[in-house]
């Protein structure tokens, strides 16, 4: 599968809560939009580089990807690199979102193994919609999947305000489902004020 997505590392400063630095699969920055009412307009008539399918609303609120037992965890706001860690207490975790201040990006991290690097995706499911995102992986102690989410894309507001969240993705891996948690939104408020 051809990928248009351009691609980047993240920078050495940023440090992920299992000590690794990851490859980031890069996102459209919406260049020119300087504010969310302008970014939630172009969001209608663009179409989101770093997506897969710009199609928030091709998993129902009700479809069985978001019910079910949460995946065992709790969510923990780390200071400093702001990140929202979702995992059992004492361990890595398993779900991460954190900020990269150079791209204006949320990073979504998740615990993972990928058979085909080419074609790597995961879809995160919100109560309002989905998305897909091409991922790149990171071999380690516990293997990770890595992408970003341009911060001006109304679809991180979705998640900071979602009340459940689901991560289907990559191909082979276990549906994550958590909790939605205040964790989230303050990461993602302290992501946009340290970038506007």
């Amino acid at each position: 599968m051809e990928r248009d997505m351009p691609q980047k590392y993240l920078p050495l400063s940023l440090i992920v809560s299992m000590s690794m630095v990851a490859l980031v699969a890069a996102c459209g920055n919406n260049e020119g939009e300087t504010t969310l009412e302008s970014a939630r307009e172009a969001e209608q008539t663009l179409e989101n580089e770093s997506a897969i399918d710009n199609t928030p609303d091709n998993i129902p609120a009700g479809d069985s990807l978001l019910t079910g037992d949460y995946s065992e965890g709790e969510w923990v706001y780390k200071a400093g690199d702001p990140a929202a860690l979702y995992g059992r207490p004492s361990t890595d975790a398993i779900f991460s979102l954190w900020c990269d201040t150079e791209s204006n990006e949320l990073i979504v991290q998740r615990a993972a193994e990928v058979s085909n690097a080419e074609t790597a995706e995961i879809t995160i499911i919100t109560p309002l919609g989905s998305r897909k995102y091409y991922v790149q992986s990171t071999d380690g102690p516990m293997p990770l999947v890595t992408t970003g989410i341009a911060l001006e894309d109304m679809f991180v507001d979705d998640i900071a305000q979602a009340a459940r969240l689901a991560v289907s993705g990559p191909e082979g891996s276990e549906i994550l489902r958590m909790p939605g948690g205040p964790e989230v939104n303050r990461l993602v408020e302290a992501c946009r004020r340290s970038t506007y």
